[in-house]
Order: C-alpha cells, then sequence, then structure tokens
C-alpha cells in the first residue's frame, strides 16, 4: 500500500538544537578540597588518577546484517525514546525540545541533544497518524531518565530491542512523492531478497523517515526511509 501523498512534509525545520547538557566543575580537586577542607594534599593525591566521564550516547546503536546496493538490513539496540504525535513539524519539535532543555520533564535536567530525529508515518481507514521521536540520553552523572510533566504531549517507550529495520538512504528534502517512489523500490528490492514487512506495517503502507544533518541548518539533509522487515 502507497503512503498517503500528503504524510510527509518537505523537510525544512532543523533538528533539535544542541544544548549544554551539564556544567562541568573545573575547580582543582586535590587543590580545592585541602584548602576548604575534607580534602587530602596534593602530595597524597600524585598516584591516583581519575577517570574522565563517559561521554553521552547520542545515536541509537545498532548491527548491519546485510548491505547491498539498494538497502542496508539492520537490528537496533534497545534504547529510550522521547515519543510525540504531532500535526507539523515544528509543533514536534517544539514538545520534544521542551522536554530535553529540562521545560517539560519532571526533574528539570537538561539532556543532550540526539540524532536523527526519527518521524513516523501510518494510514488506516484513510486516518493519517505521524509521530516523532528522538533517543533519550543522560547527560554525565545523571542515572535516572527524567518522566515528561503532565500534559506535555511527550511520551517515554522503549525503542530498538532487536528490532530490524531496511534503511534506504535518501538525499535532499523527502516530499511526498519521493517518500511514495523510495518505499515502493525498499519493498520491491527487500522482496527480490526474499523479505517481507512485518504484517502490519504492510498493511498500514507504514514507513518511517531517519533525519540526519548539522543542527540549525537548512541545507539539505541525509535522510533515511525505513520499514520493519520479518525474518524467516
Amino acid at each position: 500500500m502507497a503512503a498517503p501523498r500528503h504524510a510527509i512534509e518537505q523537510w525544512t525545520v532543523p533538528v533539535l538544537p544542541c544544548r549544554r547538557c551539564c556544567t562541568s566543575r573545573r575547580a582543582s580537586g586535590a587543590r580545592a578540597a585541602f584548602l576548604f577542607g575534607g580534602g587530602k594534599r596534593e602530595s597524597e593525591t600524585a598516584g591516583e588518577t581519575s577517570a574522565a566521564p563517559k561521554p553521552p550516547q547520542l545515536s541509537p546503536s545498532f548491527s548491519v546484517l546485510r548491505r547491498t546496493s539498494a538497502y542496508e538490513l539492520r537490528v537496533y539496540d534497545a534504547f529510550v525514546a522521547a515519543r510525540t504525535p504531532y500535526s507539523t513539524r515544528a509543533d514536534g519539535l517544539q514538545r520534544l525540545s521542551e522536554y530535553l532543555d529540562g521545560r517539560a520533564n519532571a526533574t528539570g535536567v537538561r539532556l543532550p541533544a540526539t540524532s536523527p530525529v526519527f518521524t513516523f508515518y501510518s494510514s488506516s481507514d484513510g486516518v493519517l497518524t505521524k509521530h516523532m521521536e528522538l533517543m533519550v540520553s543522560l547527560p554525565p552523572g545523571e542515572t535516572q531518565t527524567p518522566s515528561p510533566v503532565a500534559d506535555s504531549g511527550v511520551q517515554l517507550r522503549i525503542a530498538g530491542g532487536g528490532e530490524i529495520l531496511a534503511a534506504l538512504e535518501m538525499r535532499g528534502n523527502v516530499t511526498p512523492e519521493a517518500a511514495d517512489a523510495g518505499r515502493t523500490r525498499l519493498v520491491a528490492a527487500l522482496a527480490q531478497d526474499g523479505l517481507a514487512l512485518v504484517a502490519e506495517e504492510a498493511g498500514m503502507g507504514a514507513f518511517r523517515l531517519a533525519t540526519y544533518g548539522p543542527l540549525y541548518s537548512l541545507a539539505p539533509r541525509r535522510n533515511e526511509l525505513m520499514v520493519r522487515v520479518q525474518l524467516g
């Protein structure tokens, strides 16, 4: 089933801006601690080393199962995603941005901007459904994913988790016509290799777009049109 021609707007809204996820403390640990009490002298810490904080993960991780000239078959690891329904891209990005920058999460902590932005499209009985989501990553020192505040329009879910996706790279702005043609081409390439979409996705003409690119840039971005695949 072809994707609805009105399913996708041309991508002209930038990906979420990069925000400072935390404030690092620059004070000299040994010296400052000794001066203000409770610390060790520099001579006592000469042989000690402190591990640098691990940088946050900024993109979902996956393994490549197959790579052809037409598509890449991937299995995605599990990750936490912030998800919201939307009517316009600006609307969806605004809600996700408010969750990431702390205005719409329970702890007020600022979370790192991640990539790509995933947009999901499906149609049932002529009704179009659109969702947008981003991977949630925690800044150094944070261990608990903050809950969205009530009425934020954002929900958390576990994405990936062994999900198998076929990805077709698409350059430039993805119009409804381009998405329709891309999905048709991708499904045909999969069928030629003996692969089929998951039943619920095939019947709804569903797909998703992963959009990458520099922040605040209006230049054409790299997109990947994705469908879920069943093996065996």
